[in-house]
Order: structure tokens, then C-alpha cells, then sequence
């Protein structure tokens, strides 16, 4: 794992939220957005934090990777 990129802690927040592990999901998301600004890591933290209930921090991200990557369909 590259502690450079988000991808891999990207990867591994899903991992941790199809174990139900959402404590270590969440802290995992959290850093693959530390590392940068990065259009799908922005978008799988925002789906991540809309099916935690948290709505609101859920819709800021959408705008942010839209304008990192207007071509990404998952960011609409």
C-alpha cells in the first residue's frame, strides 16, 4: 500500500464497510481524502456518509469532485 495515494485506502475503507467495520471505514475515508484532493475518493466518501446518515457532510462532497472531474458520472 502506497501511504502517498488514496486508491488503496479508498479500497480498504470499502473492505471495512462490507465487514461493517464502519469505526475503521470511516478512518480509512478520512485519509484517503487527507492525501489530496482526488474525485473518486471524494465520491466514495460521500455515499460512505450519506449511509451513515450524515447528509449534510455527505452533499458538500459531490460539487468538490465534480469540479476535480466534470467527466465523472458518479460524482452527479
Amino acid at each position: 500500500l502506497d501511504p502517498e495515494l488514496p486508491d488503496g485506502y479508498r479500497t480498504l475503507a470499502f473492505l471495512k464497510k462490507s465487514q461493517l467495520d464502519f469505526r475503521q471505514a470511516l478512518a480509512l475515508y478520512q485519509r484517503a481524502n487527507s492525501l489530496g484532493e482526488d474525485a473518486p475518493a471524494l465520491v466514495s466518501y460521500s455515499f460512505f456518509l450519506a449511509e451513515m446518515g450524515r447528509a449534510d457532510e455527505a452533499t458538500a462532497l459531490p460539487p468538490r469532485a465534480i469540479a476535480l472531474d466534470p467527466l465523472n458520472p458518479d460524482a452527479y
